[in-house]
């Protein structure tokens, strides 16, 4: 009997001209001869200078990149996932990912792309942001159950391959927290409005996808973003914003089930929502709250979402987390005036 020997695997490798950098990535578990998929894990795509500041995009990177591991996820409570809620499965027959949890690292995305992509491929680009607070307590977008690999097997199956970006992103009181004082301190430090932490970590995604993506396979203006439930919520913010009128970063959505609430609050609602949570922990001050324990903010997370900032708030009964646009508010006023019952 001949014993077979395997010949290795080689770990396949981006070389990124415009980051001056090389991305070790892995072969996917789920690849096949017929459809191979590679895919790059826990791609650092901002920084975060402190709690309670806006995200910096990240454009240096070392010589060579690591990405074969996920990266941290923002801290979180733990929830029930799907497959203990739908399946009625055990922590023991799930696969244990162990995820780091880290307040300042957590901003990374992973990209799964078919084996054989080049920046000529010019693939369309899906992209699905995953949260405790998006998708119905999926845990992250580096959760196992979310990961992109199988979609892009499947597109690749079906004769129509897609580049598939998963990414992260701050959650509850770290992601959305809100007030007039926030708001005076994020100005003095040069901030852009105040609160929508999370929703800014987003649309920071968006912009390294639609700069970066190119020698992934990608194609910079053929985004699809994609979610469902309160991850749907925020694509509709995205939409609607300001930011996505004068420089538009993806191209498509795909709304699911989105789960918008009827009126979001304004800063002060939210300072007054804030106060109580800071009267809790006994702080008086923003630089106080900073320095309270991360584990301690978590406990309060599920209840902090998008903040009104202000611009939008001559829509009666309609209320959006980011500067609304003008063709937002045009489109609101033809349609009251088309029909009272409308």
């Amino acid at each position: 009997m001949i014993a077979k020997v395997l010949e290795p695997v080689q770990e396949p490798v981006v070389l990124h001209e415009e980051l001056k950098t090389t991305f070790t990535g892995i072969v996917h578990s789920i690849s096949t001869p017929e459809a191979p998929v590679h895919q790059y894990r826990g791609i650092q795509y901002a920084t975060i200078p402190a709690r309670f500041r806006q995200s910096k995009l990240c454009t240096s990177y070392p010589p060579q990149t690591d990405a074969t591991r996920y990266g941290p996820i923002c801290p979180q409570p733990r929830f029930k996932g799907f497959e203990e809620e739908m399946f009625g499965l055990t922590e023991e027959c799930i696969p244990d990912q162990a995820l780091k949890q880290s307040e300042f690292d957590c901003l990374n995305l992973n990209i799964a792309c078919p084996a054989d992509v080049t920046p000529e491929s010019r693939l369309p680009v899906m992209m699905d942001p995953r949260s405790i607070l998006s998708g119905g307590n999926s845990g992250s977008g580096s959760n196992w159950i979310f990961d992109g690999g199988a979609l892009v097997q499947k597109s690749m199956q079906m004769g129509k391959p897609v580049v598939m970006v998963s990414f992260n992103y701050r959650l509850g009181l770290l992601g959305f927290a809100a007030s007039p004082a926030l708001r005076d301190d994020n100005k003095a430090a040069g901030d852009e409005g105040v609160g929508n932490y999370g929703l800014r970590d987003q649309r920071k995604a968006l912009e390294w996808v639609y700069l970066f993506i190119s020698e992934f396979g990608g194609n910079p203006s053929n985004i699809t973003l994609f979610g469902e439930s309160t991850g749907a919520a925020d694509i509709l913010c995205h939409l609607h914003s300001s930011a996505n009128e004068l420089h538009p970063l993806f191209q498509r959505a795909i709304i699911q089930s989105a789960a918008m609430d009827v009126e979001v609050p304004n800063v002060h609602q939210a300072g007054w929502q804030l106060s109580k949570i800071m009267s809790a922990f006994r702080v008086h001050t923003v630089q106080d709250l900073r320095h309270v324990d991360v584990d301690k903010l978590v406990t309060v997370s599920p209840s902090f979402r998008a903040t009104d900032e202000g611009s939008s708030s001559a829509i009666h009964g309609l209320v959006l987390s980011f500067p609304t646009s003008r063709l937002t508010i045009l489109l609101i006023t033809a349609q009251r005036s088309i029909s009272p019952s409308i």
